[in-house]
């Protein structure tokens, strides 16, 4: 990644790419998390004693 990172900052001389690209990821992640993980609910703690 910093590769890529140095790459795109010599190329284009700017940061905003890559925040750019790195905040798509996140929203990207946040779309792809829900539906590898659909069915979320708590566990019941159990109680012993």
């Amino acid at each position: 990644m910093a590769k890529f990172a140095g790459t795109i900052l010599d190329m284009l001389g700017s940061y905003q790419p890559i925040f750019l690209i790195a905040s798509c990821a996140y929203i990207v992640a946040l779309g792809v998390i829900p539906l590898l993980v659909p069915r979320y609910t708590p566990v019941a703690a159990e109680r012993t004693g």
